[in-house]
């Protein structure tokens, strides 16, 4: 019995051994899963957060995408704005070409009644701008200063033609005629040719529109 009894006890000893070799191991699992929740909750509090920073992140996204469509509004109402603009203007555009066309028109039908006037006339007429530039030379004046045509010295200086004492005198009877519109008239000036020819004049100056240009119209004699 004596032998039983410590086959027993020997037995209930391996049977507490194993037990507590469970209860350890169990408490070892225990203290591994609350490791575990442990890291689940800081997982979970670390999305959390990203969520809250995604929900903000996509609330801003919003706010700019509705801001983007109220500009994007704003720039199709100004291209609305810059095509009718457009359209104005290019009809305005239209317009004034038209009336420059008509006006050239006119201006040319006016510069051709003048020039079959002039040319035909005897008396020897020459125009000069304000610039003192020679714009127009009729017929009867290209023969009588002997120029091989009306054109050699369109858009020469008046002054080319003279001498300096007397360019000075016929530029002050000019600047006289184009201010105060008085006619002027010059006596005894020696006008000279390309080709160096002499002819001693006399003139008579008025104020005129030439091509729709304020002008002089000289006459000599």
């Amino acid at each position: 019995m004596s032998s039983y009894m410590k086959h027993t006890k020997q037995e209930l000893v391996e049977i507490i051994e194993k037990m507590e070799a469970r209860i350890e191991k169990q408490t070892l699992e225990i203290a591994a899963l609350k490791e575990e929740k442990e890291e689940l909750i800081r997982i979970n509090e670390q999305l959390r957060c990203r969520v809250g920073q995604l929900e903000a992140e996509y609330q801003t996204l919003q706010e700019e995408k509705d801001a983007l469509g109220v500009h994007l509004e704003k720039i199709r109402t100004q291209h609305r704005e810059i095509a009718e603009a457009h359209d104005s203007l290019r009809a305005e555009f239209e317009e004034l070409q038209e009336d420059m066309e008509e006006r050239e028109e006119n201006l040319n039908e006016g510069y051709e009644l003048f020039k079959s006037f002039v040319d035909d006339n005897t008396e020897k007429i020459v125009l000069v701008d304000a610039a003192y530039s020679i714009r127009y030379v009729n017929k009867a004046a290209a023969e009588h200063f002997k120029l091989a045509s009306p054109y050699e010295i369109v858009n020469r200086r008046i002054f080319d033609f003279f001498e300096f004492k007397e360019a000075l005198k016929l530029k002050e009877k000019i600047d006289n005629t184009f201010m105060k519109g008085d006619r002027e008239k010059v006596k005894d000036l020696t006008f000279m040719n390309l080709k160096r020819q002499m002819f001693t004049i006399r003139m008579k100056m008025s104020r005129v529109k030439y091509q729709d240009r304020p002008s002089i119209k000289i006459v000599f004699k």
